[in-house]
């Protein structure tokens, strides 16, 4: 009977591949090269964190003639505009070298108006209709102000009027609402929020005729645009 012997078992060898100068190219889990692959996977440097572009640009008018716009949305007020500009990139509008178009949703110039409505705010009343020293108004009152006037009617806006608010053009007066504006139609014109708040600033004064046209004269500049209802 002839048996035959392993001579590397003899001498005590390892099982496995070897390199050329006898190491061991295996590890505990039989592969060497990934091993080496996840150490340096794990040692690779993290990359740069890239800085984050402005999430808001802003339009603005250094002459204050021009309410600022957010791009995509379109006139804010502002207050609004003040807090975006902290983290906003700011456009400066130039300064027009030729006379801004008129809208064709405005008329601009001297064309004969209606009497203007009394000054007192009453609407022509003498005496308080129901739900004119009411401040907010109701359902039926809104839907007639929303039919008559379709849109903002705020110089250079056009944003639907079931979108506004129902601003007091003589200001209610809450402490004593006999004596204020009442909450009567011809008291009342839709605004979009922010032409709302602008209207409160003061740099647009309206005066309502009795065809519900507004005058709105700008304090800072003297010039004058007539709003019609549409």
């Amino acid at each position: 009977m002839l048996l035959i012997i392993d001579a590397s078992t003899v001498r005590g060898e390892p099982h496995g591949d070897t390199t050329e100068n006898g190491a061991d190219t295996t590890d505990d889990s039989g592969n060497a090269e990934d091993a080496d692959s996840t150490k340096q996977t794990d040692t690779a440097p993290a990359p740069t964190d890239l800085p984050t572009p402005p999430a808001w640009t802003l339009l603005h008018d250094p002459t204050g003639t021009e309410p600022t716009r957010l791009q995509g949305y379109g006139a804010i007020d502002p207050a609004h505009a003040a807090d975006l500009a902290q983290r906003a990139k700011i456009i400066t509008i130039p300064a027009l070298t030729t006379p801004k178009p008129a809208s064709r949703l405005i008329v601009v110039g001297n064309r004969g108006l209606a009497p203007p409505i009394d000054p007192t705010g009453h609407g022509g009343f003498d005496i308080p209709p129901p739900g004119a020293l009411i401040y907010r108004p109701s359902d039926r009152l809104r839907a007639e102000i929303t039919y008559l006037d379709r849109r903002c009617r705020y110089p250079y806006c056009s944003r639907p009027s079931h979108e506004c608010e129902l601003d007091h053009l003589v200001k209610f007066n809450h402490a004593d609402p006999l004596a204020g504006g009442w909450s009567v139609p011809y008291n009342f014109a839709p605004l979009c929020r922010p032409d709302h708040h602008r209207k409160h600033d003061g740099g647009w004064i309206p005066t309502m005729h009795t065809d519900r046209t507004i005058t709105w004269h700008n304090l800072r500049t003297g010039e004058t645009i007539i709003t019609h209802p549409r």
